[in-house]
């Protein structure tokens, strides 16, 4: 039937929390202020952007890298502020159509769940010797 299902948190879904944060701390802080009380070094922090340029997904993802998640930023463009920060992997849909980046971010989610879900079929596709 279905697949796997992966645990994962929002940081946009809690209007509650999103505003509070925005109204005490601005609107720059909302991600990084989340990430700092619900982060831990095992999880992903995924920032999505479709001009790479968003100040609150990019101080989200620095937080993130501070905190020793693992950092992946989705862009369009030419990857602005979030492609050029030392992220762990940047993926960057190389278009100025908004709505082509959104698109391609669609896809690239997609490819990336698949492929968990491949790691976790077949735990030994990925070894040191096939990801070196």
């Amino acid at each position: 039937m279905g697949k796997r299902a992966l645990p994962a948190i929002s940081l946009t879904s809690d209007v509650a929390t999103v505003t509070g944060v925005a109204t005490g701390e601005g609107l720059d802080e909302v991600f990084a202020h989340q990430v700092r009380h619900l982060g831990e070094s095992s999880d992903i922090a995924l920032g999505i952007s479709t001009d790479g340029n968003c100040t609150n997904v990019l101080r989200g993802l620095r937080e993130s890298q501070e905190r020793g998640l693992l950092t992946i930023g989705l862009v369009g463009g030419d990857g602005g502020a979030i492609g050029r920060a030392d992220l762990d992997h940047v993926l960057t849909a190389r278009a100025d159509d908004p709505r082509v980046v959104k698109e391609v971010h669609v896809t690239m989610y997609h490819i990336l769940w698949e492929l968990v879900h491949v790691f976790f079929e077949q735990p030994g596709a990925l070894t040191p010797e096939v990801s070196a």
